[in-house]
């Protein structure tokens, strides 16, 4: 049996995690445990694979060996552990939680999928009633309504205990430290301060290409008067993204008016089709000035994820009588801005 637990003891015959006495064997694990965790929840760091969540394909979650501590009851999981997540209903996803379940009724520390009874939701609660139910988080998993994993969200909590003025580290020498557990009020030397860690603002450029693949020089691509005339640009969302991201047109416009043009944006993912998702501002007439910047028709690129692929295309309607500028607009490509993390 890969996952035991005590101490559960009984003089009749045994039921869940239940021995008649402890062996010499079973008192080595539980002190093997309750000597990895310096806490008394949580699970214990450097011990064995430290019940580290993954998938291994559709429906699956996989929980690999570890140890734990669970409402003053040791837990101990010997072998990988596959636990069955049970698909969305179409047109769906869930969120559903992995723990560690200490229940007195049955005797029993193990590995339970806390299933969501609501979907397209978060992830459903813990309970912890002492003494009768009690979780440990391990991992949220989201799945699909094909049954597929899109991710697994590690959870665990360490069983370590406060400390002042010392560090923790596991056998590797690698510090441990909880979901979410530095903050900025945490942070009190100078050399660390909290704009080096919070999240900011990037911004990056994208160079603009005419439509026609016509000559561009120094001033960008020309965008003609008196007739429809585009210029587009291509980038990949960035790694570092978290949020927030807005792509605007930048412009160079050789007269003074009103430029009566649209903006719009198509992303998608790899395997995805390019208009996926489309965001576009419609014809507006924005008001520009000769021979000065103006950085205009902002989208906010809401369905926006890291790694995706993004096309963006300029369009003015140079031949339109909104178009008051006279004269070429020179368009020089695309600001994008983003929150990114630190």
């Amino acid at each position: 049996m890969a996952e035991t637990s005590g101490l559960w003891t009984t003089d009749a015959a045994p039921a869940g995690h239940q021995v008649v006495s402890y062996t010499q064997a079973l008192a080595s694990t539980m002190l093997k445990v309750a000597a990895a965790c310096s806490s008394f929840e949580g699970v214990a760091p450097g011990y064995m694979n430290e019940l580290a969540p993954s998938t291994t394909g559709d429906n699956n979650c996989r929980v690999a060996t570890g140890g734990a501590m669970v409402d003053g009851k040791y837990y101990n999981n010997s072998a990988n552990v596959d636990l069955v997540i049970d698909s969305a209903s179409a047109g769906h996803y869930r969120i559903d939680r992995v723990v560690v379940r200490a229940a007195w009724a049955t005797f029993t520390c193990s590995l339970v999928v806390i299933k969501n009874t609501v979907e397209d939701a978060v992830a459903p609660a813990i309970t912890q009633t002492t003494g009768v139910t009690y979780d440990i988080q391990i991992a949220q998993v989201r799945v699909t309504d094909a049954g597929v994993i899109t991710s697994v969200t590690d959870e665990r909590t360490w069983a370590i205990c406060e400390t002042d003025g010392s560090t923790l580290e596991d056998s590797g020498g690698n510090l441990r430290v909880k979901d979410l557990g530095i903050t900025t009020a945490k942070i009190n030397d100078s050399a660390v301060t909290a704009a080096k860690i919070a999240n900011r603002t990037r911004k990056l450029f994208v160079p603009a290409q005419h439509t026609d693949d016509s000559v561009n020089d120094t001033t960008g691509v020309d965008l003609v008067d008196g007739a429809s005339d585009s210029a587009m640009g291509h980038f990949t969302v960035p790694s570092d993204f978290v949020s927030d991201m807005t792509v605007k047109a930048v412009i160079y416009p050789a007269g003074t008016g009103n430029v009566y043009s649209s903006h719009t944006a198509y992303l998608g993912a790899a395997g995805e089709a390019i208009g996926t998702h489309t965001v576009a501002t419609g014809n507006q007439a924005v008001a520009v000035t000769a021979n000065q910047y103006s950085v205009i028709q902002s989208l906010a690129l809401v369905d926006a994820a890291a790694g995706d692929y993004i096309f963006v295309s300029y369009l003015r309607a140079g031949g339109n009588a909104l178009d008051t500028v006279g004269a070429a607009v020179h368009m020089m490509g695309f600001l994008v801005e983003y929150t990114a993390d630190s």
